[in-house]
């Protein structure tokens, strides 16, 4: 059923259904304004079309009734993470854009089909270690200072003349490669995000400055900006909790805040501008531009079948040594760039349609797993943790990318070692 029994949780239900129409309203007028005019020159289109708003806001309207509500279960707040931060900017894009309705559609069974799975009622009961908090947090804390000292000896202080508009020129500089790499994605994703959460917790704020100024040497030494942008992750999901009603923040907050933007805009256009690049159009259009490209391009093109991952050696990869990144950007003349891009355009990369559906099945089935840990810790304490590399499946990273360099197999790892430990000083979990 789409209305859960009881007034209060239909009313809920209601408030959210209304919120999402008003962040698809607000991100497409936001995109004609803010994030078309400035992009153009990358392929971005503005062409709205009457008909796909109609359809847009039929999509969303569905998903947001479909879209389970409360925060007692990390599952749902991913899904709602999913519906807010993924399928609404692709309906928003697709209207004002006069996108194919074909992705559309197939972009929207997908993303049901995970939601689906995510609110489905199945679980994994998992035995908590014992000791478990002190292996992970020290763990977390152990990696930290690893990566951090091997930096140092490699390269001496960091920089701290650093500008994100020049994180490319310095991760070409950046000796990080190989097995300190992956760890070091690792770290700066989840493992010292895992120790800003756990601090927040119990409000030991000496150690949330410190693991600030770890996640701020890391980004100073590799120039990855989501050792730069994770911590705001994790305050952003704490604040989401604080309000009790974080599926109804969400959206709101997104609305405000690109409001906002446009008071920024009547003030100083190119504060806007900056705004509106590194939020707006990188987080939410940039994945929705990439998901019509893939569809675009693998729709005439051969699919890769997983031999770009771990059946390579049982298959031939088709394209030689480009990397299906290269091979997207370089369709849509983005040349130089690797267009990597979330489960809802990788899934068709793989296996066409069949490959769309199933990866939606395969991303809220991992998303459910969020679950078997939930009740011994708080629950946005185990989405804090996920929240970057679950977040990467979403927009960035193909899923065997996302579970093995993103990290999403360490953070189950490390929730699971942790939701040994229970009580909290934190934000309590919503019950609607």
């Amino acid at each position: 059923m789409c209305f859960e029994s009881g007034t209060q949780v239909s009313t809920s239900r209601c408030a959210y259904v209304a919120a999402t129409l008003a962040l698809l309203a607000v991100l497409s007028v936001s995109y004609a304004i803010l994030v078309f005019p400035p992009n153009e020159y990358l392929g971005f289109l503005l062409g709205p079309d009457p008909f796909r708003m109609m359809e847009a806001g039929l999509v969303v309207l569905v998903a947001s009734l479909l879209t389970p509500l409360g925060a007692r279960r990390p599952a749902a707040f991913m899904a709602q993470f999913l519906t807010v931060c993924a399928i609404i900017p692709n309906a928003a894009y697709f209207a004002m854009a006069s996108q194919p309705r074909a992705p559309m559609y197939t972009i929207a069974a997908s993303t049901l089909l995970c939601i689906a799975v995510a609110r489905s009622r199945w679980s994994v009961r998992i035995p908590a270690p014992h000791h478990g908090v002190r292996m992970a947090v020290g763990g977390a804390v152990a990696a930290t200072a690893a990566i951090l000292a091997i930096a140092y000896v490699n390269h001496g202080p960091p920089s701290l003349e650093v500008s994100l508009y020049d994180v490319y020129d310095l991760r070409r500089e950046a000796v990080d490669s190989g097995r300190t790499g992956y760890v070091t994605t690792w770290v700066s994703g989840v493992l010292n995000p895992l120790v800003l959460a756990y601090s927040l917790m119990h409000r030991k704020f000496l150690a949330v400055g410190a693991s600030l100024a770890a996640q701020s040497m890391i980004f100073l030494y590799t120039g990855a900006k989501v050792a730069l942008f994770q911590p705001l992750l994790v305050f952003g999901v704490y604040g989401l909790f604080l309000t009790n009603r974080p599926h109804l923040s969400l959206p709101l907050g997104l609305c405000a805040f690109s409001g906002s933007i446009f008071v920024v805009a009547a003030i100083d256009t190119w504060y806007a501008e900056v705004l509106t690049d590194f939020t707006i159009r990188r987080v939410l259009f940039v994945p929705a531009f990439l998901n019509f490209g893939y569809f675009d391009f693998f729709e005439d093109h051969p699919r890769v079948a997983l031999t770009s991952s771990f059946l390579g050696q049982l298959a031939e990869y088709p394209y030689g040594t480009t990397t299906t990144g290269q091979l997207v950007a370089d369709h849509l003349a983005l040349r130089g760039s690797n267009a990597t891009n979330g489960f809802l355009a990788t899934g068709f990369m793989h296996f066409g349609i069949v490959g769309a559906l199933a990866f939606g099945c395969i991303a809220g089935a991992l998303m459910k797993l969020l679950d078997s840990f939930a009740g011994r810790v708080p629950a946005w304490l185990i989405i804090a943790i996920a929240i970057g590399p679950y977040r990467a499946m979403m927009t960035e990273a193909d899923i065997p990318t996302a579970l093995t360099t993103h990290g999403i197999a360490v953070a189950l790892v490390f929730i699971w070692l942790i939701s040994s430990g229970g009580g909290s000083t934190g934000p309590k979990d919503a019950s609607n």
